[in-house]
């Protein structure tokens, strides 16, 4: 015979049943498993329920989104701290070279002030020596004035000496006395070749005169007053 309840067989003369345990009676000793309907709804659940597995479980999400915010507010947070490290960093910077750049321009104002004095400095031993001159070397101040005028004319100008000496006795120039001239000229440091070749150049380049002409400028009473021989120089060496 069957169990009523679990439908497993039962040793005949049993009273209950090895299996579930449920009393047996006679009236259900010779009913077959087929004949009981309701065997299978009572039937106790012997088998354990499947587990879901972890990553349906909507608390396993939860602490993923929760794990991705606080990666992502600590990238930010490093991310913000580096940028702050790199303005301050270049603050530091823009700061040093601001105090070197003052440092620099006090450093040049000092030293132009200090080159300013030298230069006074200087000017006023030049002018202590010419006085001390005066009285050393006998020579007056009008041979001497005399004597600086000539060296313009000669390093600026490129007059010849014969030039230079009209143009300082003359009443339209300098109206030195002749004596005063002539000590110009003698004592003067020229280059007559050279101040006749710079004259040259100015009348064959920028005035485009042919050599000769240039030659006979050179040479004229009336124009440069070089000698034949400087004149010569000076168009030999005409590029």
């Amino acid at each position: 015979m069957y169990c009523p309840r679990c439908g497993n067989e039962v040793i005949e003369g049993a009273k209950f049943c090895a299996s579930c345990g449920s009393p047996v009676t006679q009236q259900h000793e010779q009913q077959p498993l087929e004949t009981v309907s309701y065997t299978n709804t009572q039937m106790p659940q012997t088998q354990k329920t499947n587990k879901q597995p972890i990553f349906k479980k909507w608390w396993f999400w939860l602490i993923v989104v929760v794990v991705v915010i606080v990666a992502i507010s600590s990238a930010n947070t490093e991310s913000d701290d580096e940028k702050n490290d790199k303005t301050s960093g270049l603050s530091i910077s823009i700061n040093e070279d601001k105090k070197s750049a003052k440092s620099t321009e006090k450093d040049a104002e000092k030293g132009s002030e200090k080159d300013a004095d030298k230069k006074d400095s200087k000017v006023s031993n030049i002018f202590e020596d010419n006085k001390s001159d005066d009285n050393d070397d006998g020579v007056s101040t009008e041979y001497k004035n005399a004597l600086e005028k000539a060296e313009v004319y000669s390093n600026y100008m490129h007059m010849s000496k014969q030039g230079i000496y009209d143009q300082l006795v003359s009443e339209y120039g300098e109206k030195f006395p002749e004596d005063a001239a002539q000590y110009a000229v003698d004592n003067i440091e020229a280059d007559w070749n050279k101040n006749a070749l710079e004259k040259a150049k100015t009348y064959y380049e920028d005035m485009n005169m042919s050599k000769d002409a240039v030659y006979n400028q050179l040479i004229s009473e009336f124009g440069e007053k070089f000698t034949q021989s400087e004149a010569q120089y000076a168009v030999d060496h005409l590029e």
